[in-house]
């Protein structure tokens, strides 16, 4: 057999063989497997290696030549002859051609990364290099992972492979900030991520020709900052919650500029669509403990969206959970029999539920004063079909409740009451006639009540609102 035939042959028994497990791990996904971010991360970086290392040709080398048993079953005919021959020849002439471009892609990545890393310029702030100095012992890291800032990225990032060091942009961070940049970026180091991507990089370049290859290196960069996250949580939970590690996250990205650039290398934020999974994940991996997280980070895609309400609304960011639904009682009188009904949660960056945000009182929106606690306050609004109108705003603090009565007529129509933070996060219960609700606030800010008709025929909603 010569050396061409065996190079393709292994090349073929590897891609067979990383793509069953590839398959294995896609089903284990859809398993109490996937609740462990340590256990999904590794598998796939298993999935790799098996991609990479020609286990079943070396085995089924040794079988064939008698190195483990004199007569092997594999009596497999390498050679190949005529026209078997041309074809086969003509196959890794494409696959070496496909894989050539592969290459040269990721050297050209690598060039600009040179490029950018030329303006990489030492750490001069001295709290800085203490901050990074106190995570780097915390975490019992004893490399020399420098420290440098960078005008051209926007997100900090942990770059190199095998020589890593951690790039700041030109922005400036507090304390807050910089403790939980530097333990998530440190956490990429601790957990070999540049390796692992490395290997990752090679599995596309290598096995171009398998489609599924394609996704093996969206799943590990997803993954890789799910892990890190779920890490880095852990190991600062002695400064904050989960909440606030997210919050802190998207503070430090929601003035970055926006880049197509792709940098190759481990970033804090790389895109909206994915933060948002690495969120939704991290609230179902640290389940009800995660309060906190879902009720003041899932705002991250309207930070990062900068946009109105309207434009949210009508154009939308990610096509992802539209309700986060809590087991929260909520009371119609409707005939003198209490109904128990869901309070229900949706995002205002994913807020596609109604056509028009109106405001009932637009000319007093500046100069109308705050609402105070347990000052009652009146409306009386027809609200059009596919429309949502909102009161003024008023400041709420953190432990208190707001109380929304409301009459609608007609009594069959469907509508919601509910309320609006700042970043336009709504909470809503729905029903028909009489409906009543208090809402506990979990975050202090400015909030708004609303009616809004899910009916096909105009309502007048007459109710009353306050909170203590």
């Amino acid at each position: 057999m010569n050396i061409a035939n065996q190079i393709l042959f292994a090349v073929v028994i590897t891609s067979v063989t990383g793509t069953a497990a590839y398959g294995l791990w896609r089903l284990l996904m859809n398993s109490r497997f996937c609740t462990k971010p340590q256990y999904v991360y590794l598998a796939l970086f298993l999935v790799c290696l098996l991609y990479l290392i020609p286990l079943d040709y070396g085995w089924m080398q040794m079988t064939i030549h008698d190195y483990l048993q004199k007569e092997g079953i594999w009596q497999i005919n390498f050679s190949l002859t005529g026209f078997l021959w041309i074809l086969a020849f003509f196959a890794a002439v494409c696959w070496l051609a496909l894989m050539a471009k592969g290459i040269t892609e990721f050297a050209g990545s690598l060039r600009g990364m040179k490029r950018i890393q030329m303006r990489d310029i030492p750490e001069e702030e001295e709290a800085v290099r203490e901050e990074f100095a106190r995570v780097k012992k915390k975490l019992g890291i004893r490399s020399n992972i420098r420290l440098y800032r960078n005008d051209r990225i926007t997100s900090p990032m942990l770059a190199g492979i095998f020589r890593c060091r951690v790039v700041l942009p030109d922005i400036a961070y507090d304390r807050k900030h910089l403790s939980v940049i530097f333990h998530h970026e440190l956490m990429h180091y601790k957990s070999h991520d540049p390796f692992v991507r490395l290997c990752g990089m090679c599995v596309t370049a290598v096995h171009h020709i398998n489609p599924l290859t394609g996704n093996l290196m969206v799943l590990l960069d997803e993954w890789s900052e799910i892990y890190c996250d779920a890490r880095a949580i852990a190991a600062i939970s002695d400064e904050m919650d989960a909440g606030c590690y997210f919050e802190m996250i998207i503070e430090s990205v929601k003035h970055s500029p926006v880049t197509d650039e792709n940098y190759i290398f481990s970033m804090l934020y790389e895109n909206q669509r994915r933060l948002e999974r690495r969120i939704e994940y991290m609230g179902k991996y640290n389940g009800k403990a995660a309060s906190r997280l879902a009720s003041m980070c899932f705002a991250a895609a309207f930070v990062l969206m900068s946009v109105t309400p309207v434009y949210a609304a009508g154009n939308g960011a990610a096509d992802v959970h539209d309700d986060i639904y809590q087991n929260v009682e909520a009371v119609t009188a409707d005939g003198g029999e209490e109904i128990v009904l869901e309070e229900q949660q949706i995002l205002g960056v994913m807020d596609r539920t109604y056509d028009t945000l109106e405001y009932a009182y637009p000319e007093l929106e500046v100069i109308s004063p705050l609402l105070s606690a347990n000052e009652m306050a009146t409306f009386n609004w027809n609200v059009s079909p596919g429309t949502r109108m909102v009161s003024n705003q008023f400041w709420v603090t953190k432990g208190q409740t707001i109380h929304i009565g409301s009459t609608a007529i007609p009594d069959s129509s469907t509508y919601w009451i509910g309320i609006m933070d700042g970043l336009n996060n709504a909470r809503y219960v729905e029903g028909t006639g009489n409906l009543s609700h208090g809402f506990s606030i979990t975050s202090s800010g400015h909030y708004r009540v609303f009616v809004q008709n899910k009916s096909s025929v105009q309502i007048n909603a007459a109710g009353s609102y306050y909170f203590n």
